[in-house]
């Protein structure tokens, strides 16, 4: 099916409001967050400058530091499509350039070890994923072809492309530099949402199934149909995320809470909720710690903090003072760079 820019808008609008507006349904986490950009004000949009126009490239701009991690970040708000970058290792860090160039309403990003970063669109019709050599912000490559409505994407070990699209319940597989999918899976596929993978291979995604309930399926290496799915302590998961032990975090946006998940346990072990508000997107870096994108529609008892993401150190579930809150509006998902994997 195809759907207009602004026919699918007002229908994610619709399955976002459902419970105040009557729209009938519950709302997914990628619903609710679509909902919530059209509150924010035309007159706040940060015009991209400098770094972000055609042909720049951020790493060689003299008066910014090139060492250090990075950390993309995808803003959904369509009064702000943009992707901004920030220095990971830096308190209550600016952004040191901006991505306009090639998106329209992003989600979710992800980088490879050479430092391509590629950003999922909802935008029109159903939707694209725009490529971005390293160091620049203006798009070097487009995909469209067996996209429909991308949400996450993901990095195997190998260097291939994984994306997520909940317009037609798919995962899909792209191997380096092809724009045409090498494989596509839909068994036991809902609604998938958040994506990631192990060390082992193993791959990772979130689906919403509906009645703010969801599931993990694991995919084995090479494998179509799942290995096994979890189930425990899951209710409307967003973005997932493995670390180097291979411990499992997965994002509950309506419940507010992260839930961890020790190596090949089906049931959680740990859950942060120390100011988690509707997260989204989730990330671990090659420094071991974990990123939450956090933007507060659920307002839950917690109150915590809207439009920032948070940071929290290995085995913590306390978020440390480092947090990156300028410039962010509803934030989809993020990247870090140098990624965990490949």
């Amino acid at each position: 099916m195809r759907i207009s820019g602004f026919g699918r808008y007002a229908l994610t609008s619709c399955v976002a409001g459902a419970m105040l507006a009557g729209c009938g349904g519950s709302q997914s986490p990628v619903a609710g967050a679509i909902a919530e950009n059209s509150r924010v004000p035309v007159r706040e949009r940060i015009p991209a400058s400098g770094p972000s126009e055609a042909g720049s490239s951020y790493r060689s701009t003299p008066t910014r530091k090139r060492s250090g991690p990075l950390l993309y970040v995808a803003n959904t708000t369509p009064d702000y499509d943009d992707v901004k970058i920030y220095r990971a290792d830096v308190k209550d860090p600016s952004p040191i350039a901006v991505i306009t160039d090639g998106i329209e309403f992003p989600f979710g990003d992800c980088i490879d070890s050479e430092g391509t970063l590629y950003v999922t669109n909802m935008g029109t019709d159903l939707g694209f994923v725009s490529e971005y050599a390293a160091g620049k912000t203006t798009s070097t490559r487009v995909i469209t072809e067996g996209i429909n409505i991308p949400v996450y994407c993901a990095i195997d070990g190998k260097g291939n492309l994984w994306v997520t699209n909940v317009g037609n319940s798919s995962v899909v597989e792209y191997r380096p530099d092809a724009t045409k999918p090498s494989r596509i899976i839909s068994d036991d596929v809902t609604d998938p949402h958040g994506i990631a993978f192990d060390r082992s291979g193993n791959m990772y995604v979130s689906n919403y199934s509906g009645s703010y309930k969801g599931y993990i399926a694991i995919y084995a290496p090479g494998r179509k149909a799942p290995s096994r799915t979890i189930t425990d302590g899951i209710a409307a998961d967003a973005g997932v995320a493995v670390d180097a032990k291979g411990t499992l975090y997965v994002a509950n946006s309506v419940e507010c809470n992260i839930q961890e998940y020790l190596t090949g346990h089906d049931k959680p072990y740990q859950e942060i909720t120390a100011d988690i508000d509707g997260p989204q997107g989730l990330v671990v870096g090659s420094n071991g710690w974990l990123y939450v994108t956090n933007t507060g529609i659920q307002n839950c008892k917690d109150n915590g903090p809207a439009n920032v993401i948070l940071e929290f150190a290995p085995g913590s579930v306390k978020p440390s003072s480092k947090e990156v809150r300028k410039g962010v509006y509803t934030p989809g998902g993020s990247a870090y760079s140098p990624p965990l994997l490949p």
